[in-house]
């Protein structure tokens, strides 16, 4: 019996068991539910995944029988409202929103939260991660194994491409820029032997045209993980976010998502301190109504029972 159908059946009895009091917990709590969300696509890489159009539509189904669906800028509004409130806040600024992404939500009349990436903007290439994920989709098994670095002898097999992809990913991020991007010349050497198609981002007019209808935010400006970078990088690193929303975008910027929920905590006065309103974390929890802080809930999923549970607040 394969992992995939254990997960489906795992996820329907959680559904069965579990969805009402997930539901009447985040009542009872006066919790605010934030999905976060990245990429919303036909495409099938099991190294970075993403959620299918049609079970974003199922997830758009479901959570408008249980939930209003706000954003950040609607907190103030609706924060008294009788039915609990969700907010759907997307990451990284792929073009597959405009693609897939945003006729759904016009069918259901909905609005949520996109968090951009003004170097990805303007170069048109995704972050770091991303790229790696597409050579390791589009890449022969014995070309990636080719890679060679300090302390990760791991090998990619058929078997292991999540835990491989994931494991690799984890072993970069953990470096701050400098020492990472002296590992990433190895990678690259072996990226260089063949020709690959990366994933493509919204460009600036795509953008603002996003921005009269969705509510735009920084997800800064390089997607460095911030926890580990000096307070000199990060301050300037948001200082070229805030020049880039007003002389760019023309666009007030009062949301900030950290780069993979990294953080320190000198750095949330900092922002706050600039203007922004909104700081969004990850940490795997329900936000609220008395905070500028919020956490969210990364959201992925392979079937309708598990994007329902994963909606309500569950995870590992």
């Amino acid at each position: 019996m394969s992992k995939i159908y254990l997960k489906k059946i795992y996820f329907s009895l959680q559904s069965v068991l579990k969805q009402k009091k997930y539901i009447q917990n985040i009542k009872d709590n006066n919790y605010l539910t934030i999905l976060n969300l990245h990429r919303i696509s036909k495409s099938n890489n099991p190294f970075y995944p993403s959620l299918t159009p049609k079970l974003f539509e199922e997830l758009l189904k479901f959570i408008i029988k249980e939930f209003n669906i706000i954003t950040f800028n609607e907190i103030e509004i609706y924060k008294n409202s009788h039915k609990p409130n969700i907010i759907l806040s997307f990451d990284d600024g792929f073009y597959d929103f405009l693609e897939y992404t945003m006729p759904i939500l016009k069918k259901y009349k909905i609005r949520v939260n996109q968090n951009v990436i003004p170097q990805c903007i303007e170069s048109g290439k995704p972050i770091w991660d991303v790229i790696l994920g597409d050579f390791l989709n589009q890449a022969p098994i014995t070309l990636i194994n080719q890679i060679q670095l300090a302390n990760f002898e791991m090998k990619l097999t058929n078997a292991n491409k999540s835990q491989y992809g994931l494991a690799l990913t984890r072993y970069l991020k953990q470096r701050p820029k400098v020492e990472r991007q002296e590992l990433w010349l190895n990678i690259d050497k072996v990226i260089q032997k063949i020709d690959i198609k990366f994933t493509k981002m919204l460009n600036k007019d795509e953008l603002i045209q996003i921005s009269k209808i969705h509510e735009i935010g920084a997800h800064s400006n390089s997607h460095e993980s911030m926890g580990i970078e000096s307070t000199e990088y990060f301050e300037n690193d948001f200082l070229q976010c805030q020049e880039y929303f007003k002389n760019k975008l023309h666009l007030p910027l009062n949301i900030y998502a950290f780069p993979s929920g990294s953080y320190q905590n000198n750095q949330l006065d900092f922002l706050k301190n600039n203007g922004i309103k909104h700081i969004l974390l990850v940490n795997e929890n329900y936000s609220n109504y008395h905070t500028s802080i919020h956490n969210r809930f990364t959201f992925y999923g392979d079937s309708i029972n598990e994007i329902k549970m994963r909606a309500l607040g569950w995870h590992k």
